[in-house]
């Protein structure tokens, strides 16, 4: 009788810890979503941005900061070649994506029309038709275009 009330004991104890255990999990990945961070496309230098605005020291900028993701390389490599790959039927729908291709000369980009594709700058070293790397562009600003490809891409006066 007694084995029987600590076996019941013990399995509450681990279904306790098991429910606890899950509620940290979700509480910590919603936290951003909470603060009103998008985890997969925040920029960590939007975070200093956020700083500036509010201070150093705000509980936003620190919290944005734990949300971020750094899309700047890290490591110095600079790539030959970057390819913006987009839908023909959607570029109306974004002006940024539009005054990309707009500046595609300025930008040092080619653009890549493919049916159905998701919008991806896709850098290459080489003239190969696979990609060194591949990032989602889906909320990229027209400014996020240049600032990256200006710190990205080899420039002539750089090879």
């Amino acid at each position: 009788m007694i084995s029987l009330f600590v076996f019941s004991y013990f399995i509450a104890a681990i279904f306790i810890l098991t429910l606890s255990y899950n509620a940290q999990v979700v509480s910590s990945s919603v936290s951003c979503i909470d603060y009103g961070y998008n985890p997969t496309t925040l920029s960590c230098s939007t975070c200093d941005i956020v700083g500036q605005i509010l201070g150093e020291q705000s509980e936003a900028k620190s919290k944005c900061k734990e949300c971020c993701i750094n899309i700047s390389p890290t490591t110095e490599e600079k790539y030959r070649k970057a390819v913006l790959e987009v839908d023909k039927r959607s570029i109306s729908y974004f002006s940024d994506i539009q005054a990309v291709i707009d500046k595609k000369k300025e930008l040092k980009i080619s653009i890549r029309y493919s049916f159905g594709s998701p919008r991806l700058l896709m850098y290459k070293n080489t003239d190969d038709d696979e990609p060194t790397e591949t990032l989602s562009v889906y909320s990229w600003t027209k400014d996020t275009f240049q600032d990256y490809l200006s710190n990205n891409l080899i420039t002539s006066s750089k090879k």
